[in-house]
């Protein structure tokens, strides 16, 4: 009996234990979670996340950017906990000043496409041979064409300087290509979606998409364009692990909704509502165009990916070396 007795007790404290275990920990965390994202394709999987923060229970707050430096600046002092960024960038930010960050997931793959007015006929890579390119400055587009030149033995000029003198014009942001679409200042121009489908949808543009980047590349290299990440302010993340959880997975799950085909409505009108394009028509074009291009690739595949991109890249434009694996967020 005093047997029976002692294993009803014991039975009935681990059940308790088990019981206060689950209840002392924590299950969800309310911090707020302050993000960051560009005006592209970053801007396009988080849409529909945007659009339901002002609904959900979940407290985020979104804001803007014209460009990568402001944000990664931001994120340094303290203003952001989350950021997207180029992965050229994110990774140059983390060697040069041993910053505190972490690259939580990779939201987007090729987005580039060749432009061309009708002075000019471009059907593959190798057309390009002899002629000048017009990319931006900064960013990887720039990075990515001068690789995949390379790689397939095309001389071509790739400049982001239309013009001489004090008359030049220079492209050194992705937001400065529009008005060199619309106004015909180049005939060759190498431009990520959205600003394709939204230069291309006003009545002055003459270009069209003669080429995109993505397939030439993917015969070129074994590894994917991996063009754009989110980052996380280290400090945060090991102070708010269930915070980022529940992030990531509603920023995924907002690049599924965004994906799929019967979503292109309500989708594009997201995108609208985010300020990243005007027009619901071009939204559409921009979302169809990405196609698998947005996308949400974290753990070991994120890792593996950016290793493969920034070995493609070079040393010379992440900082001097590979990241350490201090750089991957580890879930």
């Amino acid at each position: 009996m005093k047997k029976i007795i002692s294993l009803l007790l014991a039975l009935a404290l681990a059940v308790c234990g088990t019981l206060c275990l689950f209840a002392c920990e924590p299950q969800k965390d309310d911090a707020e979670i302050r993000v960051g994202y560009m005006a592209g394709p970053t801007g396009i999987g988080m849409a529909k996340l945007i659009h339901d923060a002002d609904t959900d229970e979940a407290n985020y707050s979104f804001t803007k950017y014209a460009d990568t430096t402001s944000a990664n600046t931001d994120l340094m002092t303290g203003h952001l906990d989350i950021a997207c960024l180029p992965t050229n960038e994110a990774a140059k930010y983390y060697n040069q000043a041993n910053s505190d960050m972490q690259v939580l997931a990779i939201n987007c793959l090729n987005s580039l496409y060749i432009l061309t007015n009708d002075s000019v006929e471009i059907n593959s890579i190798e057309d390009l041979e002899g002629k000048t390119v017009y990319t931006c400055k900064n960013g990887t587009p720039r990075i990515i064409l001068e690789k995949l030149l390379a790689e397939c033995g095309v001389n071509a000029t790739v400049s982001y300087q239309i013009g001489e003198g004090d008359t030049a014009l220079t492209i050194n942001t992705p937001q400065d290509i529009p008005p060199v679409i619309i106004a015909n200042k180049a005939d060759i121009i190498l431009a990520p979606e959205p600003i394709v489908s939204n230069a291309l949808s006003k009545p002055a543009a003459v270009h069209e998409v003669a080429l995109d980047l993505g397939k030439s590349w993917d015969e070129a290299f074994d590894t994917p364009i991996a063009m754009g990440c989110i980052v996380v302010s280290k400090a945060f993340a090991e102070a708010h692990p269930l915070a980022i959880k529940d992030f990531l997975a509603a920023y995924e799950a907002s690049i599924n909704y965004i994906a799929l085909d019967e979503n292109l409505d309500s989708a594009a009108e997201y995108v609208v509502e985010t300020g990243i394009m005007a027009e619901v028509a071009a939204a559409k074009t921009a979302i169809t165009n990405l196609g698998d291009a947005i996308t949400y690739i974290d753990g070991a595949d994120m890792k593996a990916a950016l290793v493969g991109i920034y070995n493609v890249f070079g040393l010379n434009v992440i900082g001097g070396k590979l990241p350490d694996d201090g750089f991957y967020y580890e879930k």
